[in-house]
């Protein structure tokens, strides 16, 4: 008995192991792009992107390596552009019962007249990518 109960233990050990959040396969991490960028997608809503072509396919000229393995990630991101200020981009991924909110909001000063592209993105597992909601909000001081 004594060895079964170590066997159930050493097999919980490398299961919780072998599906760690800090495996890259496994987790959510952000995505950072210029901020001058212009992308082809519709602004303020969520895109998914799942391979290199499609990547590529974002930018008016001259795209850059993702550095994205799209055979296991995907690319979740939001974008746009704003007048005034770009005073600050909050951002948090939260885990819901069943899929993801993407919270985002952004915070400009109308104390300028400029144009400011901001962008949020995450590489998120490919199973995990059509789990994604979008929360926007803009606020100007």
């Amino acid at each position: 008995m004594k060895i079964l109960s170590q066997i159930t233990l050493l097999l919980c050990l490398l299961f919780a192991v072998g599906c760690s959040d800090d495996d890259p396969q496994y987790s959510i991490r952000p995505y950072h792009l210029d901020e001058d960028v212009r992308l082809q997608a519709v602004q303020k809503e969520l895109v998914t992107i799942n391979d290199e072509a499609s990547f590529k396919a974002l930018f008016e000229s001259n795209a850059p390596e993702s550095g994205i393995d799209f055979s296991n990630s995907s690319l979740v991101f939001v974008w746009g552009e704003t007048s005034g200020e770009l005073v600050d981009v909050f951002k948090e991924v939260l885990p819901r019962a069943e899929n993801y909110l993407l919270n985002v909001s952004v915070t400009t000063s109308s104390h300028v007249s400029a144009t400011r592209t901001w962008f949020v993105g995450y590489i998120v597992p490919k199973f995990k990518a059509a789990n994604f909601t979008l929360q926007l909000s803009e606020h100007s001081l």
